[in-house]
């Protein structure tokens, strides 16, 4: 991963996006987290504001996206415009439950994307209690649809350790459909392996997995993801954690503050 792109643009996502992907594709994904951080910007500057705006170029440059054509951008925004959220189960007797669309509306106009986001959506969204910290400039240079989707998880549970989950479970979040992928040898081989590769070679992680089968059945039933940070990015945190401590503590007090000795004598042991 390039060093230029370890501080980027940070959106903070909401974890329920990152329960299951929504999306089909890789480009979908990419418009929709550009078009996050934008809203989420310009909401920064002004709360009321419910019309956001960039310019097509801005966005396919943000979003690290090259469509063949403005129609294929177009249908990727309509596709986007479909997309629901919803939460609680209306199938059944539940009194509470949400529904509705990720976008109100979209338009390009003179090269001017504008676009609105649903009036519920603003503060469990935009500022989300649960959530979590994305760089939009990582996730944007992944090219798969399974390395982004894998890469949220591995933010997500970074502090801990992605859950063992079933195989059922992996294919709900990576959104595949019933008849693709069927037998695990060709789940491996499409979307698993090559997403663990991209993001190895791309990002601050480096992913490992083991595939177990429990019960009677010899089939592999379950999934086992290890994602651990490159060494170099462990020393970049850790020079970020002593910098904002330096800034904190510059009348010299630093040493009363056991957090900051420790930090420290990692440093030292470090060297």
């Amino acid at each position: 991963m390039n060093k230029k792109n370890k501080v980027g643009k940070v959106l903070k996502q909401n974890n329920l996006f990152l329960e299951r992907s929504f999306f089909d594709t890789a480009q979908e994904i990419k418009c929709f987290l550009s078009m996050c951080f934008i809203a989420r910007i310009q909401l920064l500057k002004d709360k009321n504001r419910r019309l956001f705006s960039i310019e097509v170029k801005d966005l396919k440059k943000l979003a690290n996206i090259k469509p063949t054509s403005m129609n294929e951008l177009k249908m990727t925004l309509l596709n986007l415009m479909d997309l629901s959220i919803e939460q609680g189960d209306r199938t059944i007797d539940e009194t509470d439950w949400f529904y509705c669309h990720l976008f109100s509306y979209i338009q390009i106009e003179k090269g001017i994307l504008t676009f609105q986001l649903p009036e519920p959506l603003i503060k469990d969204f935009i500022y989300p209690n649960n959530y979590t910290n994305l760089d939009i400039t990582v996730t944007n240079m992944l090219k798969s649809k399974y390395a982004i989707l894998l890469y949220f998880q591995a933010r997500r549970y970074m502090k801990v350790q992605i859950p063992k989950m079933s195989i059922q479970k992996l294919r709900y979040i990576f959104s595949i459909k019933d008849e693709q992928y069927m037998n695990f040898a060709h789940l491996e081989k499409y979307a698993i392996i090559p997403a663990r590769k991209e993001i190895n070679e791309k990002t601050e992680f480096n992913i490992e997995y083991k595939a177990t089968s429990e019960g009677a059945s010899k089939k592999v039933t379950h999934i086992k993801f290890m994602a651990n940070l490159k060494p170099e990015y462990k020393r970049l945190q850790l020079k970020e954690k002593i910098e904002r401590f330096s800034k904190q503590y510059q009348d010299n007090s630093y040493s009363a503050d056991p957090n900051f000795i420790n930090i420290m004598n990692i440093k030292g042991e470090n060297k």
